[in-house]
């Protein structure tokens, strides 16, 4: 008999897979690299409670995908660098429907979720901090629509 029969799982960085694209400015994709967090919120709550005045209650669902998503990458990092030249151009482009047409999928092999969003726009460009020791850069989309699927 084994001395620890325990299953256990590792959760790494790594593996996770994280694809931005544009149809004017291609794509860019990473794994578990430059980086140092992905997340994406929900604007709105699923559901809501409505309280009638004899105290009986009514649920209602609510059917919203919308959100936000915001990583950190380093500020000397290809993504920090292409995402600059992608504000820049859609900043002077002549085609405002460019503006929130960023989509993409974040995948990771250790919890089996993939989440994808699209109709996504950059809200502000990000930050910008100069010291003695290099930086995170935060970069946030506001994103019309948000999927997540656990395989």
């Amino acid at each position: 008999m084994p001395i620890n029969s325990m299953s256990y799982n590792t959760y790494s960085f790594s593996e996770i897979t994280f694809v931005l694209q544009h149809p004017s400015l291609g794509q860019f994709q990473l794994v578990g690299e430059t980086v140092g967090t992905i997340s994406f919120a929900r604007a709105q709550d699923s559901s809501s409670h409505q309280v009638a005045h004899d105290g009986s209650v009514m649920t209602s669902k609510i059917v919203t995908r919308h959100g936000t998503m915001s990583f950190t990458a380093h500020q000397d990092s290809a993504l920090h660098r292409w995402l600059q030249n992608a504000y820049n151009y859609l900043m002077n482009a002549y085609a405002d429907p460019d503006w929130a047409e960023f989509s993409g999928r974040c995948e990771s092999n250790t919890t089996r979720e993939v989440t994808t969003f699209s109709h996504a726009s950059i809200q502000k460009f990000p930050d910008v901090n100069y010291q003695q020791q290099g930086q995170d850069v935060t970069w946030n989309f506001l994103c019309g629509v948000i999927d997540t699927e656990h395989a």
